[in-house]
């Protein structure tokens, strides 16, 4: 741990000592809290977090606030785009269908991570934008910095030209939309205004082992959606404890609505978390958080039928959650969640958050490699694989290197204008659409490729299209990590169950119930990039007219050192 994590979590120390020396000195006075010499020290430091957090969601339903956040972003481009995305859903039969407000929610979490707000370790230097400054004391926030509710500033100090640099770690969301940056205190803050003046219902999840994120509640499916806006990770509740490592132990969901113990949707070991909790009975804190989720929802005055279906809804959610913590992981799903992916290395390392501690994994991102079907799941993101999406390839000319030179021909014979979907992908930033945008520069990536589990990714032409013929493909190396270099792929064709039934009525077998299956077009086992940014083109010999391809990565170039698979460009081509 460096000298910068070292001060940082002594000062977070005091300060949370702080706060729980002022909540037991001022308890009675405060609003939804027992009488202050019924509890002690333990509850008192609970009570005093729960409530803070009462106090963020409450600011969130402030109309001026919303206003505000609602000026920083396009909602209506964001929601054309979620509009697209659920038309696309319905035209190709996806089961069950994307619903659009569902989509809207992914395309505020890609757009807030891609394009609004932005991670600090530590600010660079004011004067200099030296970005090696170091972390030297908190000082006291000054008036203008309390205003906007800072809880301490951190100041850095520049060895270049000697400035202190100033950090006010603001609790104020709206103040937040200005200065755009911080952990995942002012991330999380953030981005549930920006969510709530976007419509969506969204509550913040309290982890008090030092996190905090939210979750989405989707009405077509009728439950609540892990959402993390520093990871850009939706519908996967077990990336903390399975794939960051960490040992968890309250989980507390704060909304407009109420509160709720939520521990339970983040753990497959409950038992060992209970075990973790014993300083506070599981009694008192359901009683108290009940008797706070009943308060709320008579200060905003709601009637009888909208009281019983709030209840109903938290008893579902319990529900949910008890008989989800019974599932356990498959091997695929395990490997498919990373280490904390925000932050620099020696931050992440430092917070022991880099994956495997707690579940026995060691890395991976992603959602697990399960090759496509007909159905498709309920979850939001990115099982059995993701969903559908335009690949937007219209206007892309093929990838080429530096230098390298491609024909007319090739050009004018690229398949385009489809659909694409993969294994999984590392949203926002590396998906499969990034590996049909002609660029050499940007990439797909799957953390679920490795480990012995194999990714895929396919493009898909409509329903309207004419069949075409596979003819040539050309794959193009990332930029970086040769170790996640697809080291042995096949290419398939997808046969629909028509031309099946035409091929089988001449020999007299059956096709039975399936719609059509994958027929394999090429193989390259030992495939090796000599550089990052490669282009490699190769000839197709089994021609198979067809709408759909699909690559597969069996296997990446060092299992043993690669955390994913990567793959710049896939451009497929119907002409020599």
């Amino acid at each position: 741990m460096d000298a910068d994590e070292i001060l940082a979590r002594k000062l977070q120390a005091e300060e949370d000592a702080s706060a729980a020396a002022e909540t037991a000195a001022s308890l009675a006075a405060l609003q939804f809290r027992p009488r202050a010499s019924s509890i002690n020290q333990e509850q008192a430091s609970f009570i005093s977090q729960i409530q803070g957090t009462i106090e963020k969601v409450k600011s969130y339903e402030d109309e001026l606030s919303q206003a505000m956040a609602l000026s920083v972003m396009d909602l209506e481009a964001l929601k054309t785009r979620a509009a697209e995305a659920a038309a696309l859903s319905l035209l190709l039969e996806e089961h069950p269908p994307l619903a659009e407000e569902d989509q809207l929610a992914l395309e505020v979490l890609s757009w807030f991570k891609l394009d609004f707000f932005t991670w600090v370790d530590k600010p660079p230097c004011l004067y200099c934008q030296n970005p090696a400054t170091q972390a030297v004391q908190t000082a006291a926030p000054t008036a203008e910095e309390s205003a906007h509710l800072a809880s301490r500033t951190e100041v850095y100090y520049c060895n270049l030209c000697g400035i202190a640099t100033r950090f006010p770690r603001y609790n104020d969301p709206v103040k937040l939309l200005e200065t755009r940056k911080g952990r995942c205190g002012e991330w999380a803050n953030a981005f549930c205004l920006i969510c709530r003046a976007a419509g969506l219902d969204t509550r913040l999840i309290l982890d008090f082992t030092d996190h905090i994120w939210v979750e989405y509640y989707s009405t077509a499916m009728k439950r609540w959606i892990h959402m993390d806006p520093c990871e850009a990770v939706a519908d996967k509740p077990l990336l903390y404890e399975a794939g960051w490592g960490k040992r968890l132990t309250y989980l507390i969901a704060v909304g407009r609505d109420g509160v709720l113990d939520v521990s339970r949707r983040y753990t497959r070991q409950y038992d060992e978390l209970v075990n973790t909790r014993r300083a506070l009975d599981d009694g008192w804190i359901s009683g108290y958080l009940q008797d706070i989720s009943n308060k709320l929802r008579s200060q905003r005055g709601i009637d009888e039928k909208e009281r019983i279906r709030l209840e109903e809804r938290d008893h579902a959610d319990v529900a949910e959650m008890v008989a989800a913590s019974t599932i356990p992981m498959s091997k695929e799903e395990l490997d498919s969640l990373p280490g904390r992916q925000t932050g620099s290395a020696e931050w992440v390392s430092s917070r022991g958050e880099g994956g495997g501690v707690a579940s026995g994994n060691d890395g991976g991102s992603g959602i697990g490699a399960t090759p496509p079907s007909t159905s498709t799941s309920t979850n939001l993101q990115q099982q059995p694989s993701t969903r559908y999406q335009w690949a937007r390839d219209t206007s892309n000319l093929p990838a080429r290197t530096e230098g390298q030179i491609i024909s007319t021909t090739t050009e004018t014979t690229r398949i385009c204008g489809g659909v694409v979907r993969a294994s999984g992908e590392n949203s926002p930033g590396e998906t499969a659409v990034k590996a049909f945008d002609g660029k050499i520069n940007t990439k797909w990536l799957d953390f679920g490729g490795v480990k012995g589990n194999t990714a895929w990714l396919e493009y898909r032409l409509l329903p309207t299209d004419e069949v075409t013929v596979l003819r040539k493909y050309a794959l193009v190396s990332g930029d970086d990590a040769p170790e996640r270099d697809p080291e042995h792929i096949v290419v398939e064709a997808w046969v629909e169950k028509e031309e099946i039934d035409e091929s089988r009525k001449k020999n007299g077998s059956k096709l039975g119930k399936n719609e059509g299956t994958w027929v394999v077009l090429d193989e390259r086992p030992g495939l090796r990039f000599s550089r990052r940014g490669q282009r490699l083109e190769f000839c197709v010999g089994v021609e198979l007219p067809s709408r759909r391809w699909r690559l597969r990565v069996i296997r990446v170039l060092h299992p043993q050192q690669a955390n994913s698979v990567q793959l710049a460009c896939w451009d497929l081509y119907e002409g020599l």
